[in-house]
């Protein structure tokens, strides 16, 4: 659950108890699969619910 309650995905490269902390890190194949999802997820969308909507 999100900020106020708001349901939500937490998605990313890396382990999540180093999100945005100093010195975090990230393997560059983590990068890679991250990067992948990122691309696919618009594609997925359009084809199951159809165009984007206002």
């Amino acid at each position: 659950m999100g900020r106020f309650g708001i349901p939500c995905v937490g998605f990313g490269p890396g382990h999540e108890d180093q999100a945005h902390a100093p010195n975090e890190k990230t393997w560059k194949d983590e990068l890679v699969k991250a990067a992948a999802m990122y691309a696919a997820i618009p594609t997925v969308y359009v084809q199951t619910y159809g165009k984007w909507t206002k």
